[in-house]
């Protein structure tokens, strides 16, 4: 009885979590809007993506080559797990909270079963012994229930996996709910229950109930040590009562604060000062060591850094001399705490506008209203850096004028260093004084926009070599005089020591000022948090997905990292679309000044970009990636010049450059999407296109190990002057170590065969409308002529394969395709059932408007042949094949396929006509591309015929491959 009722249980918890993944091979799957099965959110495929893992783990260890110290570790409660597996990465094919549910559901959601099982043991005996039993082992199991749940609500800040912790775990359910294995809980009851059943006329032996009682409860207390799953081994969480540092052989460890309620994972960050390891609580920001994780606000930073008290603000990089956040206060954060005053009216709107990291800013509104700083000395080697808006350009109105008048008076020139916009103009000025004369000038036209928020720093050295940086680039350097050491007594901001001179009318926000010349990457660091975006502490993984953005509406990475990008010169309303091939929506940057900024990754001298690209227009230099600090010290992915290549580059100072070409690569992109992976490691760089290989270069110049890129630029340059990216996005990834080719092809495919992903270009599969199912979005539009769309279109009989075919009866109408680069190898594959035989009637006709370059699949006369004709100019070649015989109404599989060494036709997986030598198609704009009609002549028949999943591919298909195509039928 037990053992029908527990089967139920958990069927049906299996059934619910298939509603949305219906003929998916795993319960953690659902299908994407292409139809295909993929892993939910916080799965990843494995096996040929047919079953999901967990993303990740909670933490590795892998302090030593020794495999008993490299292990994956998951903590819950009073419960650790440990796997010691070299290769193992993840948690796979674990579920701890789904088994245990499953276990607590099948005793206490049927209970009757064990009431009948009490009843029936009452009229023979006290049974109180063996209820107490069963008690205690439910209890043992709802605690190791509730154990993993609270963990499970400590870590969904940090996106861990146990939020989405419901997958079966294959060698546990067997040791549990499988009533063939004798050891299991299961087994245990059923034989528990007939025991009981066959003994009611007997006296029952209590013992021996008593036993078996004891063995479930003991299995209950140590299933999951039993469940010989990589070797799992008990043991206990740490817990303490103190908070400090931690070091590095704790790297990644997890333990429980009872002294702050919180969890806290071992972490390192690498700052301008040297490597600091600290306990870091989650919830909180990155870098900070304590706070209300609830609110997301911290109190304490790590050391260098400073917390503004600003809730889910995070921690910032501490100025020496002057560091004003501006979050709701005008104190100095840095070591000096020269707190500001505010002098003027309406104080209440101070803090009225938001900055670009998300906390409260400075709000001037152009008269009677500035802030005053306490006398302070600053010269020589130094650096200031401030997020500006301008509401008006007011003449020459301050964002700080320092000055040595005294304290309150506007007397004019006085050894000032000021910071302003020229007349009434958009044009940058830093000025240095000596008395009352200009020194030094460092300006730059059209610097500011209107509203628009600007990150702009000045450094300078004790010699005088002054460099300005927006938003984190380089734009110009200048050599003057060096600002005097002097102690300045008359400080405002927003306010000109000059008395005519307006107020500032705007924003600003995050002053800071520094003792000593930044260099560039400390310049893009201080960009990098005024957007929000800060560096990753490190938590001791190793080969990782550093950064996955799906693009659904948002730039969450979806790795273990966090590491969310910030979207810059963009309108909201443009920048996602509902085109895309993986998930619902991608990314759009418009080629004008839109881009994506991401925090510094490092790498060890390996790495892998992936993405899906959709060109729509072709700027010079224009980026799918530039990873850099800054001029030539960079790694980029895009188009050099106005070539229509793409280029996987290596720059640096000392080795130069180290390009890896790939011909063609903005053409295939351009108008549809492309799935693209660049990998490298070490000397050896490669590019697939379509999940193939496409480019190598075996001599990269090596570079520096654990190398940081500070600033990750999606979609424009390091440079200045190159253009900016004008494609759609989707699916982009960065990977701390080269895919192989496997993995590749795993990523592009999830589990799909080869055929409907490896080079394939377009797939309609003609199943009620001649949408491409391959992902590149080029989907045609059916021109129809005398009846609906709908009747175009036969639904389950008379299909060769899947729900549909199309029907085109010879009344005139066709399928209209958009514009591709297309040419070199490819193939064209297509089920086709003849009607009429009308001249030259066309099942593809594709190439240029004035047909001096095309390709055409049709008929040559009024007959059965079949040909396959390409023209290039004056040149034109064809090969003729004759239909099958005795297949009159019947489907055909008919494949044409161009190569380097001829054309051939295929019909139903062999090859029935060649020509070898044939002329190919160069890689051409096709702009006129017809299925069913004839691009030559308007005399040309119309076809009267029915197709069904035609495919085009990127290369010429094997004998073999074309022979799986044709075994590929509804039957």
């Amino acid at each position: 009885m037990y053992k029908v009722v527990f089967a139920w249980a958990v069927v049906a918890l299996i059934a619910t979590a298939r509603a949305d993944g219906e003929n998916c091979p795993d319960v953690h799957q659902i299908k994407n809007g292409n139809g295909v099965c993929v892993c939910k959110e916080g799965f990843s495929p494995v096996n040929g993506n047919t079953a999901c893992t967990l993303r990740s783990e909670i933490f590795t260890v892998a302090a030593s080559s020794d495999p008993a110290d490299k292990a994956v570790v998951l903590q819950a409660g009073n419960v650790t797990l440990r796997t010691y597996d070299m290769a193992t990465k993840s948690v796979k094919d674990i579920n701890l909270l789904r088994t245990l549910e499953d276990l607590s559901l099948g005793h206490g959601e049927h209970g009757s079963t064990l009431d009948q099982l009490m009843e029936d043991l009452a009229t023979k005996a006290d049974a109180s012994d063996v209820n107490d039993r069963f008690n205690n082992m439910n209890a043992t199991l709802q605690g190791a229930v509730n154990d993993l749940t609270t963990l499970q609500s400590t870590s969904t800040t940090q996106g861990n996996t146990l939020q989405t912790a419901v997958q079966t775990l294959a060698d546990l359910t067997d040791a549990t709910t499988n009533t063939d294995n004798t050891d299991s809980l299961a087994a245990k009851l059923t034989a528990l229950n007939d025991q009981v059943q066959n003994d009611v006329a007997a006296q029952v032996d209590l013992d021996a109930i008593s036993a078996v009682v004891d063995s479930l409860e003991a299995e209950s207390d140590n299933f999951i040590t039993k469940s010989n799953l990589h070797r799992f081994l008990p043991g206990t969480i740490q817990v303490t009562n103190s908070t400090g540092p931690c070091d590095e052989s704790a790297l990644g460890i997890v333990r429980g604060n009872n002294q702050t309620q919180q969890y806290e994972t071992c972490r390192r960050a690498d700052t301008w000062d040297g490597t600091v390891y600290f306990w870091h609580p989650r919830g909180l920001p990155e870098f900070c060591v304590s706070g209300d994780a609830l609110q997301g606000t911290c109190t304490q930073c790590i050391e260098g850094y400073v917390a503004t008290q600003a809730p889910k603000a995070p921690c910032q990089i501490q100025a020496d001399l002057l560091h004003l956040a501006f979050d709701n206060n005008l104190w100095d954060l840095s070591p000096n705490a020269r707190n500001m005053l505010f002098y003027g009216t309406t104080p209440e709107t101070l803090f009225s506008r938001t900055g670009l990291d998300g906390s409260p800013a400075l709000s001037l509104r152009g008269s009677d209203q500035h802030l005053r700083a306490p006398p302070s000395s600053i010269g020589g080697a130094f650096s200031v850096c401030v997020d500006v808006s301008y509401d008006a350009f007011g003449f020459y109105s301050r964002i700080f004028d320092w000055s040595s008048n005294p304290e309150g008076e506007r007397n004019g020139g006085n050894n000032n260093f000021l910071m302003l916009n020229r007349e009434s103009s958009a044009t940058f000025l830093f000025e240095i004084y000596s008395g009352p004369n200009v020194v030094s000038q460092l300006d730059y036209d059209n610097f500011f926009e209107l509203g628009v928020w600007a990150h702009v720093c000045v450094t300078a050295n004790a010699a005088g070599h002054f460099t300005l940086y927006k938003n984190g680039v380089n734009l110009k350097s200048i050599d003057a005089t060096p600002l005097p050491y002097l102690r300045r007594t008359s400080n405002y901001i927003g306010r000109s020591s000059f008395a005519n001179d307006p107020d500032f009318d705007g924003a600003m926000d995050n002053l800071r000022m520094w003792s000593r010349e930044l260099t560039s990457e400390q310049v893009s660091d201080i960009f990098l948090e005024s957007q929000g975006v800060q560096r990753v502490a490190y938590s001791g993984d190793t080969d990782a997905l550093l950064l996955h953005y799906k693009f659904e509406g948002n730039l969450q990475d979806s790795s273990a990292f966090g590491n969310d990008g910030v979207a810059l010169n963009h309108h909201a309303v443009n920048l996602y679309q509902l085109n895309s091939p993986e998930g619902n929506s991608s990314l759009y940057l418009d080629g004008d000044n839109d881009y994506v900024l991401a925090p510094p990754l490092t790498f060890n001298n390996a790495l892998t970009v992936c993405a899906w690209v959709r060109y729509r227009e072709l700027n010079a230099w224009s980026r799918v990636a530039d990873f850099n600090n800054g001029g030539p010290d960079s790694i980029f992915i895009g188009n050099p010049g106005q070539s229509s290549d793409l280029e996987f580059t290596f720059l640096d100072n000392v080795n130069g450059n180290s390009p890896l070409a790939v011909a063609g690569g903005f053409n295939w992109a351009y108008g549809g999407f492309q799935h693209y992976c660049f990998t490298n490691e070490g000397a050896v760089s490669i590019v697939y296109r379509q999940g193939q290989e496409v480019g190598r270069k075996t001599n990269v110049n090596a570079r520096a190990e654990n190398k940081e890129y500070h600033n990750i630029f999606i979609g424009r340059s390091a440079w200045g002057a190159d253009g900016y990216l004008g494609a759609n996005l989707d699916d982009y990834r960065v990977y701390n170590y080269a895919l192989s080719p496997e993995a590749v092809h795993d990523m592009l495919c999830q589990g799909r065969a080869d055929l409907d992903c490896v080079g394939l270009a377009g797939h309609w599969k003609f199943d009620g409308d001649v949408r491409d199912a391959s992902g590149n979005e080029w989907h045609g539009e059916l021109v129809p002529l005398s009846f609906d769309v709908k009747d175009h279109f036969l639904e389950t009989t008379d299909v060769a394969i899947g729900s549909g075919a199309l029907a085109l009866v010879g009344n005139g109408s066709w399928v209209q395709l958009p514009a591709r680069n297309f040419g070199g190898d490819f193939t064209v594959c297509t089920w086709v059932q003849t009607r009429s035989n009308g001249p030259w009637e066309r099942f593809a006709d594709f190439g240029v408007a004035d047909n001096s370059q095309r390709f055409f699949i049709g008929r040559s006369f009024g007959d059965q042949a079949i040909r396959f004709s390409i023209k290039n100019g004056e040149t034109a070649a064809f090969v003729i094949a004759d239909l099958p015989e005795g297949k009159a109404n019947e489907f055909v599989h008919m494949c044409a396929m161009s190569n380097s060494t001829g054309g051939y036709i295929f019909f139903d997986g062999e090859m029935a006509g060649s020509n070898v030598g044939m002329v190919q198609l160069p890689f051409i704009w096709a702009d006129v591309n017809y299925i069913g009609k004839s691009a030559v002549s308007n005399n040309d028949a119309p076809l009267d015929a029915v197709l069904d999943d035609m495919r085009v591919y990127t290369y010429a298909l094997s004998q073999g491959e074309i022979a799986q195509l044709a075994g590929m039928t509804s039957a």
